[in-house]
């Protein structure tokens, strides 16, 4: 199985990006069990409006 770390970087600076752009914080979580060698199978971004403001 060919692991490709480099796009999980990319896509969490594009998350930061867009967060930083909208005004957002953003968190990462791992999701599913972590494996040693590759990580977790998926992660997750939780994005949320500064202020703790929530948009529903």
């Amino acid at each position: 199985m060919s692991v490709t770390r480099g796009n999980a970087r990319s896509t969490r600076q594009r998350a930061v990006t867009v967060a930083e752009r909208f005004w957002y914080a953003v968190r990462f979580s791992s999701v599913g069990s972590v494996d040693s060698e590759v990580g977790s199978p998926t992660q997750m971004a939780l994005f949320e409006a500064a202020g703790g403001l929530r948009i529903q």
